[in-house]
C-alpha cells in the first residue's frame, strides 16, 4: 500500500485544474502551504482571469471539484 506524506498531497495540488460548485467557473491551483508550520493548510488560485485567492485547504475542496488531468 502506498502512502503519502501530508507533503505529497500539497504538491499534488500545485497546477491542478479545479471546477467552482456555485458559478461553474474554472480555477488554476498556484500553491498550497501549511502558514506558521500549523497542520491547517492554505491554498492559492486563480481564476481566468488571473485574480488571485486564498483560502484554507478544507473550505476549497468544499467549493471546488477537480477537473480531470
Amino acid at each position: 500500500m502506498t502512502t503519502f506524506t501530508t507533503e505529497d498531497r500539497i504538491k499534488a495540488y500545485q497546477g491542478s485544474k479545479w471546477i467552482g460548485s456555485y458559478n461553474g467557473d474554472e480555477y488554476t491551483v498556484l500553491a498550497v502551504w501549511n502558514p506558521n508550520e500549523e497542520h491547517d493548510p492554505w491554498i492559492k488560485y486563480v481564476n481566468q482571469e488571473d485574480k488571485e485567492f486564498t483560502c484554507r485547504l478544507e473550505a476549497f475542496l468544499t467549493r471546488f471539484s477537480r477537473l480531470p488531468d
